[in-house]
């Protein structure tokens, strides 16, 4: 009964799967992977995807689990104050004297990006002060540097997570650019 009631309550909380299409009898079964059916006819956002099926984990996925953590370290101890600052090697996709961005190691999108700032090492956006208008501003105009370089200028996301309920996993801000799908809808599926 509890299984049921917790299915209910995804359904009725995703606006993505509210649909006699969606086979909610996997939902109730114990595998720790689920097979989502959908039907094409009846989801028009769901053109962008090649199949039928897609995977869906009822274990909470790692990036979440990393994200319950509490965000103290330091931003200028993080990973990405490394790569900001080139004691750690990366490969940038664009760079200059001010920022520089590399690929998610872990992509939520064909194209995936992060935006980080070599002048600021802060944690978050309300961490930040009047004196960090320009840089945050330079991330911005880079993002567009960047979509125009790599022909994205049809459709891209911007994202900041800010916080632990966010998801944000490395206390630095960043800017995460995403792009690739034909359709990206909101909320994202």
């Amino acid at each position: 009964m509890k299984r049921r009631l917790l299915a209910s309550s995804f359904l009725q909380s995703n606006p993505c799967l509210k649909s006699s299409a969606f086979d909610a009898a996997h939902l109730l079964s114990r595998a720790s992977t689920l097979n989502l059916s959908f039907s094409r006819q009846h989801h028009h956002n769901l053109s962008s995807f090649s199949s039928h099926r897609v995977s869906f984990s009822t274990r909470m996925p790692a990036q979440k689990e990393k994200a319950e953590q509490p965000l103290t370290q330091d931003p200028k101890e993080t990973i990405f104050a490394k790569i900001a600052n080139g004691t750690f090697e990366s490969k940038p996709v664009y760079e200059d004297d001010r920022c520089i961005a590399i690929n998610d190691i872990n992509p939520a999108a064909p194209v995936h990006f992060l935006i980080l700032s070599k002048k600021i090492a802060i944690g978050q956006v309300h961490n930040a002060t009047d004196n960090d208008e320009a840089e945050l501003g330079h991330m911005l105009l880079v993002a567009g540097k960047i979509a125009n370089e790599q022909k994205l200028t049809q459709g891209y996301r911007l994202v900041v997570n800010q916080g632990v309920n966010a998801l944000q996993t490395v206390n630095y801000l960043h800017i995460h650019m995403l792009a690739g799908k034909d359709n990206m809808s909101w909320p994202p599926c």
